[in-house]
């Protein structure tokens, strides 16, 4: 019975400010690859004693891991519908630029209409992507496919 009581004491000390113990964070590619690491490093310095893990996969999939548990918090590329007992918050403002050949005709554009982009080649992400996403959505919302 000492060793339980022993065990209590010493896990409310752990909760007291000594922060130790494991961190499930996953991402989509875009924070988790551009916008975590330096979040990360950050956080490590403030609390040494929690060591988080990045998993990184595409939006719809960090959704499902959250909403199965096997992930503590996870960090997406666009707003999406969540299930109920999941809750969103933003926490970045991201902006998306369109990129072409060095040779391309838009090279020097400042800017280029949404319906200029109807007859031009893209390169997608994956289905599930916030990028893609959000891409799809833009066009879609512009008539174009």
């Amino acid at each position: 019975m000492s060793f339980l009581i022993d065990e209590d004491i010493h896990a409310i000390e752990e909760l007291n400010g000594c922060h130790k113990g494991r961190l499930l964070i996953g991402a989509s590619t875009t924070p988790g690859v551009y916008l975590l690491p330096k979040t990360l490093g950050i956080y490590k310095s403030i609390y040494p004693g929690i060591v988080p893990k990045l998993e990184i996969a595409n939006s719809q999939r960090i959704v499902e891991m959250v909403n199965a548990n096997s992930l503590d918090i996870g960090i997406i590329g666009e707003e999406i519908i969540c299930p109920p007992e999941l809750r969103v918050e933003p926490w970045l403002k991201d902006e998306l630029f369109l990129v072409v050949p060095d040779k391309h005709p838009w090279v020097n554009k400042a800017s280029v209409h949404v319906s200029d982009l109807e007859n031009e080649q893209f390169i997608f992400s994956e289905r599930g992507s916030s990028t893609r996403s959000i891409i799809e959505n833009i066009l879609a919302n512009h008539g174009l496919k």
